[in-house]
């Protein structure tokens, strides 16, 4: 977390149906995120630990073209527009807030606040990073889903819990109960603005990290 590898462990193999793209939940699970999101990027490969620190440190880096951004600089209105070439535009009915890069980011109050993307497709297995900034205080900590590709069960999931009530950050990318399920202590990073990467090599790769 912030550029510093957590936890680390083999890729996975799983087989999820493609399906909307959820902010502040998981696609039809009520547990809602209470905090902040800001530029939030999706990547069609495992990046490696130099390019996340990269990222952190340079929010705009011209070699790591992501395959999805939305950087929530529009500031008002009930859209947030994709930056990439892929047109994978979030609606907004939520509290445009300060943010950390750039202008503004969006707010959610864990009740029943989300964004959705009813047209993202995410190929099965695919190697995959997703990064973004969030904000979430102690007070706010509570069961939720940061974001989710997909439903929840059955086991093979795309989401993370960031964090959960626990106080630990959980990365699902496969089979939780088989290597799809990556674990790390959130209590330190509470409070503050924290850049969190997900890194999976998806089917047949050797590596899985949270940085």
């Amino acid at each position: 977390v912030d550029s510093v590898q957590q936890g680390a462990a083999a890729g996975a193999t799983f087989n999820l149906q493609g399906m909307p793209l959820t902010l502040a939940k998981q696609h039809l699970n009520e547990r809602y995120f209470n905090g902040a999101l800001d530029d939030v990027r999706i990547y069609n490969r495992a990046l490696i630990a130099s390019e996340v620190t990269e990222l952190f440190t340079t929010a705009n880096v011209a070699a790591l073209p992501p395959v999805s951004l939305w950087n929530f600089n529009e500031g008002s209105g009930y859209t947030a527009a994709d930056s990439s070439a892929n047109g994978n535009t979030f609606n907004v009915a939520n509290p445009w807030v300060a943010g950390t890069v750039g202008a503004n980011a969006l707010s959610f109050n864990g009740l029943g606040d989300f964004v959705d993307v009813p047209s993202f497709n995410w190929p099965s297995n695919q190697a995959v990073t997703i990064v973004f900034w969030n904000n979430v205080t102690t007070a706010q900590q509570q069961n939720s889903f940061a974001f989710g590709v997909g439903a929840a069960g059955g086991g093979n999931r795309f989401s993370a819990h960031a964090p959960w009530s626990d106080g630990n950050l959980y990365w699902d990318y496969g089979d939780i109960g088989n290597g799809g399920r990556l674990v790390t202590s959130y209590a330190s990073f509470r409070g503050k603005w924290t850049h969190v990467a997900l890194v999976s090599a998806g089917t047949g790769g050797g590596f899985k990290a949270i940085y």
